[in-house]
């Protein structure tokens, strides 16, 4: 067998020239030049042709087989057989494939971690297994996933080759033309990144473009997309992307990367406003963070980028803004004290009416009942008549008697009281008491209220220094300086609420006492 040319080590580097025109040299996802992961070690090797190479790391002896081409290149479809399949793809939106083996959401089931070492590792034992022959439709997709996986976390380390070299040796492992594709459809975005567009259209006519799967689908339709915007046919990528969300059956997980392009697309053409509206929904897809850092990598859309960030800067400094400290983290606990001692009001009554039992003693008897009548002392004491009638069992609630030396209401027994209770109408007080217990109850709910209020304080300073840190993340990121605080309501809700909570029992009592 004839030996293989390996080639220059600058072969294997990223291409700094042009995408067209006369090659100087091979970018690193160059379709003319084999690479594959060395057998023993695992190193990229690579060659200008089939045959045998030595692995530069370890020495061994690889042999790299001629690349066969997957697919037999096919004819466009016509409108009508495009139409026809988008309804077809539409409708696995609605009826989704569990398990799909061309979902790759989820992680495998053996993966400890994420980092390059760990995914190396999950690489290496995938390899091992794919070793045995024919593979379960879950070994592909494994085998794909952590090809995937190993060739993005090698390119942030900016290892290209090894990236290359982890896709490529996938496409001599997968025996099933799918996960093939997935695999052919990276190699399209990795060479577009590498600005080595002619690689790109080579590795693009090895995957199907008319796919009966969604998810094969969406791939297909990211790789090709990528492609025609750095060829600046932006308005054949919104043909393939929709010019909006839903315009074409797009799956979740590609839902955020075809967004982002339609962006780039409409802002290639001048729609500022579209491509603000494409980049919105996307960051709705996939989260702010992600979606703008995915397209800061990408490069393109940079005023819809600018814009949105600048956006994420006034909702931020709304935020901060809105976090409560000081006496508006008070108003905040402060107003709900009232419908708190609404709600122990009603605790209390229960068991004046059930048991003639007052938790409070009747105390508020001692401040009532000098200006009730004459004579009259507290504390007061409770009775509740109860209406028998047919079985049932009704009450107008509890009464309160004030005492005096010469009425006997100190002394009397419950059955007593019942008899001379029509005759103890000048000592009765009827929602006097009620008020004055509600204003008790809220009263012993203030320290409370001042207690929550610092903790609430304290939580408020701590939130706002968290957004304070956020905001100026983002502040840099948009490239502005960070709003100044604005200024806020006061805290007049809970205020407010207090003050009425006191002033309605007080009026009660006054026109109660007053009329008498």
């Amino acid at each position: 067998m004839q030996a293989a040319r390996a080639p220059n080590p600058a072969a294997l580097s990223p291409r700094r020239g042009g995408a067209t025109g006369a090659r100087v040299s091979t970018s690193s996802f160059d379709v003319g030049v084999r690479t594959r992961e060395c057998a023993r070690c695992g190193a990229p090797v690579a060659a200008t042709g089939a045959g045998a190479i030595a692995c530069r790391y370890c020495g061994a002896t690889n042999e790299l087989a001629a690349r066969a081409r997957p697919l037999t290149p096919r004819a466009l479809p016509t409108l009508a057989e495009e139409l026809a399949r988008r309804s077809r793809l539409a409708g696995q939106l609605e009826h989704p494939i569990s398990p799909n083996p061309y979902s790759l959401t989820t992680a495998p089931r053996d993966l400890r971690g994420t980092s390059l070492a760990v995914l190396r590792d999950g690489w290496r034992d995938a390899k091992a297994r794919s070793a045995g022959g024919a593979r379960a439709a879950s070994e592909q997709r494994d085998l794909a996933w952590y090809a995937l996986h190993v060739a993005e976390a090698e390119r942030r380390e900016r290892n290209l080759v090894a990236a290359r070299a982890a896709l490529e040796t996938a496409l001599e492992l997968l025996d099933d033309a799918g996960h093939r594709h997935l695999i052919h459809c990276r190699l399209v975005t990795e060479a577009v990144r590498d600005r080595d567009l002619a690689s790109a259209a080579a590795w693009l006519g090895e995957c199907d473009p008319s796919t009966e799967v969604l998810e094969l689908d969406g791939a297909h339709r990211k790789a090709t997309a990528r492609l025609r915007l750095a060829e600046g046919a932006a308005s054949k990528v919104l043909e393939l992307v929709g010019e909006r969300a839903g315009d074409v059956p797009i799956v979740a997980e590609y839902a955020v990367a075809l967004g982002l392009l339609r962006a780039g697309a409409h802002e290639a053409l001048g729609r500022d406003d579209l491509a603000q509206a494409a980049l919105v929904a996307a960051c709705g897809e996939g989260g702010d963070a992600p979606a703008l850092s995915a397209l800061a990598d990408l490069g393109f859309a940079p005023r819809a980028l600018a814009a949105r960030r600048r956006a994420l800067v006034e909702i931020a400094a709304a935020a901060r803004d809105a976090v409560p400290v000081g006496a508006r983290a008070a108003d905040g606990r402060f107003l709900g004290l009232p419908l708190l001692a609404a709600l122990l009001l009603v605790a209390v009554t229960i068991p004046r009416c059930t048991f003639d039992a007052d938790p409070f003693l009747g105390v508020q008897g001692e401040l009532l009942c000098p200006y009730a009548c004459k004579g009259c002392s507290g504390p007061f004491r409770i009775y509740t008549y109860w209406h028998h009638s047919g079985g049932s069992h009704s009450t107008n609630g509890p009464q309160y008697f004030c005492r005096t030396s010469t009425n006997g209401v100190a002394t009397m027994t419950d059955e007593q009281l019942d008899g001379a209770r029509h005759k103890l109408g000048a000592y009765e007080l009827s929602w006097a008491p009620a008020a004055a217990t509600y204003l008790s109850l809220l009263g012993l709910l203030l320290p409370y209220g001042v207690f929550a209020s610092v903790g609430a304080h304290r939580a408020g300073v701590a939130a706002r220094r968290e957004k304070e840190e956020e905001l100026a993340a983002l502040a840099a990121a948009a490239g502005v300086t960070s709003p100044a605080r604005q200024p806020t309501r006061g805290p007049w809700l809970g205020l407010a609420a207090m003050l009425l909570a006191v002033a309605l029992p007080s009026l009660v009592i006054a026109l109660e006492l007053g009329l008498r």
